[in-house]
């Protein structure tokens, strides 16, 4: 929070680090006692709702850090939040978004893009059940 991030001036980078501390709240969430569980849980929303911002803001739809982003974040609004529609539509959202924009990446950007939006089709059809 005070150095690796806001000092941070390449995006991919930036985001990098916010989703690995969204991981590591969500982590720590879980294994926390009852009574610290909820601050966790706010914490955990902040910093992914943030990074998601970002990401969205500055790195393309096959941002492979965007899109580990967008896996983590929906796993933990599913797994963790039980909030599967909203997790759902935010794996959509994310794998249309690369399905129509994939003409113009090369087949190494595409191949690796193609990895998590299979992770995450995945985990979309495991929600709707």
């Amino acid at each position: 929070n005070q150095q690796l991030i806001p000092g941070n001036a390449d995006a991919e980078s930036k985001v990098d680090f916010m989703r690995l501390q969204g991981d590591l709240c969500r982590y720590i969430y879980e294994f926390a006692p009852e009574e610290k569980k909820q601050f966790y849980i706010i914490r955990c929303k902040e910093i992914y709702a943030d990074a998601y911002q970002l990401a969205t803001t500055l790195l393309p739809s096959h941002s492979i850090t965007r899109l580990a982003l967008v896996l983590n974040r929906s796993m933990f609004l599913a797994e963790s939040l039980h909030e599967t529609q909203e997790a759902v539509e935010l794996a959509e959202i994310e794998v249309n978004r690369l399905m129509s924009s994939n003409s113009d990446l090369s087949e190494v950007i595409f191949q690796k893009a193609m990895v998590f939006a299979r992770k995450l089709r995945d985990k979309i059809l495991k929600w709707k059940e």
